[in-house]
């Protein structure tokens, strides 16, 4: 019997740890004769209960398994997910490239350089060509269809929207709208005839989100986006309201929960908020972006002034250690990284298929074609499979199910290859760790 490969202590104060098992999903407190127990066992620890070591061995804590054996139990724990969780599509349609805002820091913008590809619009065979893979990707099994682009509400647009909206429809599928907002006046009629929600980001309080969602000249968003989400709210129309948290944002916190309040949309039924920290990645080129440690200590900080807010955070990287600050609880392992290895698929306007938002258009980040026909490119299947246990290094690191082995999009810039981890700042994680305990203990 020996400490799990997957238990992480981390030292809260001179006699007091935090014990972590990303497997069995476990927190325990526990002192510094329970740390010796595990690192030297039972026979060389006099006067240690059988409660005490039962109670570990259910947690996960102490194990008979070697490494080998409890790396195993991953892909275990991953059979026994995939048969109770049938993999759902994403579906993400993107109808044009072109945008009316000149967001600061927008992942489409060198896209948007060349001379035709952010004019591309789908056209009637692209769209029925989209539907048609659709329906087969998903079989008897509709899954979700997130329009997106660029700014899918572009005026000029409105018949194409209609059109796939229609189709959809017609398919039996729910359609979120994913929308900077400027444009929603013009579309709420068809939005409400076929049931279609918005996603709506607003980036902090109004100085900080009018400092980079900007449009082509230069002005500022904010006033226009909040009417156009005023308005939605008005017609029936469901929001799902996101706000990307950073450094800047995070000083104004408080400001915005108040600005929420007033405005009635925290307690609006037709209102979803969504809170996202915005951390460094090569899928995303927002700037500032905040850094773990700071989010950890300072988010956290907001949180216990504002514990209402802490169910509708969700945290990009590290997601289960940030649970049990937030929700009081690991919740479930992270086999992947993100959506690019967990079924999210985008369609781009000229007939191709992407896993990552933050590659789209880029020829050697395809991973198929819709139109004509549906067709996989070689690196889909790498795509598929990238998980935790498929990765060599992560099999037999603590760490691995909490950050499901780092962007794979960094891995092949870095490495090229999807068969390497990328690892978040582990240091960070342990010096904040500690930090969060203590804030929540109110110390």
């Amino acid at each position: 019997m020996k400490m799990s490969a997957y238990t992480i202590p981390f030292k809260i104060e001179e006699d007091q740890y935090l014990l972590v098992n990303s497997l069995t999903g476990a927190v325990t407190l526990v002192d510094q004769h329970i740390i010796r127990l595990l690192q030297d066992g039972p026979s060389n620890i006099p006067g240690v209960s059988s409660s005490i070591i039962e109670a570990l061995k259910k947690d996960g804590h102490y194990t008979s398994l070697s490494p080998a054996e409890e790396s195993k139990e991953i892909s275990h724990l991953y059979e026994k997910y995939v048969q109770t969780h049938r993999r759902m599509y994403t579906h993400m349609v993107m109808p044009t490239y072109d945008c009316n805002l000149n967001c600061t820091y927008c992942s489409l913008k060198d896209l948007r350089l060349h001379k035709d590809i952010p004019h591309t619009v789908m056209d009637d065979d692209h769209i029925d060509a989209l539907l048609t893979a659709v329906t087969r990707i998903d079989g008897d099994y509709t899954g979700q269809v997130v329009l997106s682009g660029g700014e899918p509400l572009l005026v000029e647009n409105d018949s194409v929207v209609e059109k796939i909206l229609h189709k959809l429809r017609q398919h039996g599928y729910g359609v979120t709208v994913a929308t900077n907002g400027l444009s929603v006046h013009d579309f709420v009629d068809i939005l409400r005839k076929y049931a279609a929600a918005l996603e709506i980001p607003l980036d902090g309080p109004k100085e900080v989100h009018d400092s980079r969602r900007v449009k082509k000249d230069g002005t500022g968003t904010f006033d226009e986006v909040v009417a156009g989400i005023d308005e939605s709210l008005d017609a029936g129309i469901t929001v799902f309201l996101r706000v990307n948290l950073d450094e800047s944002t995070l000083q104004g916190f408080p400001q915005m929960m108040d600005f929420f309040r007033k405005k009635g949309w925290y307690d609006n039924p037709g209102l979803f908020l969504h809170l996202f920290p915005v951390f460094q990645n090569p899928c995303k080129r927002n700037e500032p972006f905040t850094l773990r440690k700071t989010f950890y200590h300072d988010f956290i900080f907001h949180m216990v002034q504002h514990p209402d807010t802490a169910p509708f955070v969700h945290i990009e990287g590290i997601d289960m250690i940030g649970n049990v600050f937030l929700k009081g609880e690991l919740g479930p392992p992270r086999f992947w990284y993100c959506e690019a290895n967990s079924g999210v698929l985008i369609y781009g306007p000229s007939g191709d298929i992407y896993a990552c938002y933050g590659h789209v258009g880029d020829e050697s980040t395809k991973i198929g074609h819709y139109y004509p026909e549906l067709s996989w490119n070689e690196p889909y299947d790498s795509w598929k499979q990238r998980i935790v246990f498929t990765v060599p290094a992560c099999k037999t690191c603590q760490y691995a199910l909490l950050c499901g082995g780092g962007c794979g999009f960094e891995a092949l810039q870095r490495f090229g290859t999807l068969s390497n981890p990328v690892c978040p700042d582990y240091q960070a994680l342990t010096r904040a760790v500690p930090q969060l305990y203590n804030i929540m203990k109110g110390k």
